[in-house]
């Protein structure tokens, strides 16, 4: 029961951290994408980049990586979706901190109390044995009594934190769908203009070859 009791503290506390993490960075907070990408597509990079950093939100600290990535003149297109890959796993690892734990905690409460059960049982019958003559059903259902309590427990714990546990992770799975979302809109308006780029690029340095030669 001690056991039992020091995990459900510690999964009370990773779940009032995470509640706590998802309102602190606003996670819900998307209404900054649609502003943004009418900005971006009047080609203020400066004014959208500064919003952004402004907006302290997961969302928003990803699309201001894939905005630098795609106005980055050095970048291929390749270039630009492994910049946005790697910083979209760094921000959904920062919110997916901790759920393990619950996880764990949600699946081993039961199997604990379980546990506890099956040697609270035995301890039960072993009590029996040493009654000998003054055996009596009372004495066995005392026992039984406490071991189940400890399967109780594990189950009580368990039920509310795999609810938790689903909650978290269905508001990681919208922010994902919304970032992967936004990101896509970015790079197909921002996209022409790095090829642009990288064509006049190539297209200098082609002249500046030509004319070495001569």
């Amino acid at each position: 029961m001690y056991v039992l009791f020091g995990i459900s503290v510690v999964a009370m506390g990773l779940i009032a951290f995470k509640m706590y993490q998802f309102s602190h960075v606003r996670l819900r907070d998307t209404e900054f994408i649609e502003p943004l990408l009418a900005k971006l597509r009047k080609g203020d990079f400066s004014e959208s980049l500064h919003d952004l950093e402004i907006e302290k939100n997961p969302s928003a600290e990803l699309l201001a990586d894939t905005v630098r990535a795609c106005l980055n003149d050095q970048f291929s297109v390749e270039d630009i979706h492994s910049e946005v890959g790697r910083s979209g796993s760094r921000v959904l690892r920062e919110l997916e901190h901790s759920l393990r734990v619950i996880a764990a905690i949600a699946q081993l409460s039961p199997l604990l109390g379980l546990l506890g059960t099956v040697l609270g049982m035995i301890n039960a019958f072993y009590k029996l044995q040493g009654a000998q003559n003054q055996v009596s059903p009372a004495l066995l259902a005392g026992g039984i009594w406490e071991a189940l309590l400890t399967t109780a427990a594990g189950l009580m714990i368990a039920i509310p934190t795999l609810a938790a546990l689903y909650y978290l992770e269905g508001e990681i799975d919208k922010i994902r769908s919304t970032m992967k979302d936004a990101t896509t809109k970015v790079i197909l308006l921002l996209r022409p203009r790095n090829s642009r780029s990288l064509q006049n690029d190539r297209g200098e340095a082609h002249r500046r070859t030509t004319t070495n030669g001569i």
